[in-house]
Parts: structure tokens; sequence; C-alpha cells
């Protein structure tokens, strides 16, 4: 869990999941010392539907957009870990691991959209979402930093697709 990372333990927090998974993300917490303020009745779905507050960029070809948002001011922030970032990265992305996100706060421009990547979406989802609630304007992307190597490899730091990468993406794609 990133919450020991990202939250501080006066924060109350609020479980958005499937019915199901309460129980284990209540025990969780609890064992590093956290607790659960409530729980959203119906999950993500109903997050989803009745918040709209969140947007999740789905890069299902290069014709679909990364290319133009960037062209209209877009920028892109990479959350993974430094190490992560040097081994292949968006050549114009700049890092901001997630677990330092408070650190570069101050360092981004307000009027600025960001997309968000990570590995696979899961800390980029995070980043989002702190992001957002800090009053920034920021979106992540689907599939995380696979989907900019399958569908943009050109704004690789390596220009290439990983093909482990790319079997990510169909199964995230179906």
């Amino acid at each position: 869990m990133w919450v020991g990372t990202v939250i501080t333990k006066d924060f109350e927090i609020y479980l958005i999941n499937e019915q199901e998974r309460n129980l284990e993300a209540i025990q969780r917490l609890g064992r590093i010392g956290y607790k659960a303020s409530g729980i959203l009745s119906g999950g993500i779905k109903a997050w989803n539907n009745k918040l709209s507050c969140y947007k999740r960029l789905k890069l299902n070809s290069k014709e679909e957009g990364l290319q133009q948002l960037l062209s209209s001011g877009h920028k892109l922030l990479d959350v993974r870990t430094a190490i992560e970032y040097a081994s292949n990265s968006a050549k114009v992305a700049m890092n901001v691991p997630l677990a330092n996100l408070d650190e570069y706060v101050d360092k981004l421009e307000r009027d600025t959209p960001y997309i968000c990547f990570c590995a696979s979406g899961y800390r980029s989802t995070i980043a989002t979402s702190l992001l957002n609630r800090l009053g920034y304007k920021a979106q992540d992307i689907h599939g995380g930093f696979a989907a900019v190597s399958v569908f943009n490899p050109e704004l690789t730091t390596s220009g290439e697709i990983c093909p482990t990468m790319k079997k990510v993406i169909e199964k995230l794609q179906n």
C-alpha cells in the first residue's frame, strides 16, 4: 500500500473498493496504523458514475492524441522511481516519483495540464488523484508506460516497443 508513503495519519481515508475487498483494505490500513473513515457504497463503479471527477487517458492508437496533447501544452509526469525512469521513459517526461510527490508539487505550474504515468497505472492513479485534490489539472494514462511504449515508441528514450509491454497492453485493451 502506498498510503503510508503519501498520506499523513491525520488524513481522512474513505474506501472506494468492491465490497469483497473492503475487509482486506481495512486490515492493511490497520497494520500500518491507519483507519478508514468511511466506505463508499457501490465501490469504484459508484464513484465513476456519480463523481466523474477522474480523467483517464486511454491510448488505443498513435492517432489518439498523446502527441496532440503534448503539442497543446500538456506535460508528462513519470511517477515511477528514478531507477525505472533511467532505464526507459518518455523523452519529454519529468520524473516525479510518487514517494516524493510532495517535494515536487511547488515546482509544478498550476495552469499546466499534466498527464501522469507509471509502469501499469497504479501509482499514476494515486498521483493524479493527489494532484487534482491540490488543484492541479491531471489525468493518467490507462496502461501506464506500457501504453506509451506500444502506441508512441518514438516518444520513449529507447525508441522501441517492449514485447512484454505489448502483451500487457493487448490484455488491457480487451
